[in-house]
């Protein structure tokens, strides 16, 4: 049986956290101010108050999808999610990094 890697699951874990960043400042034109607050508000919250099984099984929802339940989006337009795949696969370049 293997095991998780802690360092490659902290690697992976910062990478969703900027997927949602960029997707938050990207797609939902979130100021990059506001959007660091509400990832880092989610991240605090769900450290603080789920279990670590529940935290795992968080990071199997889509970076968008988070990004906009964050934003107060409660849908994903065809073209949203478009533009997401776009930066996802380097066809667009994003202006806003974390």
């Amino acid at each position: 049986m293997s095991s998780i890697d802690p360092t490659q699951f902290y690697v992976s874990e910062l990478r969703y956290w900027q997927v949602v960043y960029t997707t938050l400042c990207e797609i939902f034109r979130v100021e990059p101010k506001k959007a660091r607050g509400l990832v880092d508000s989610f991240r605090a919250e769900l450290w603080d108050d789920a279990e670590p099984l529940e935290r795992l099984l968080a990071y199997h929802a889509e970076p968008l999808d988070v990004a906009a339940d964050l934003a107060g989006f409660e849908h994903v337009t065809d073209e949203q999610a478009k533009f997401y795949d776009e930066l996802l696969h380097g066809r667009r370049d994003a202006r806003h990094r974390a």
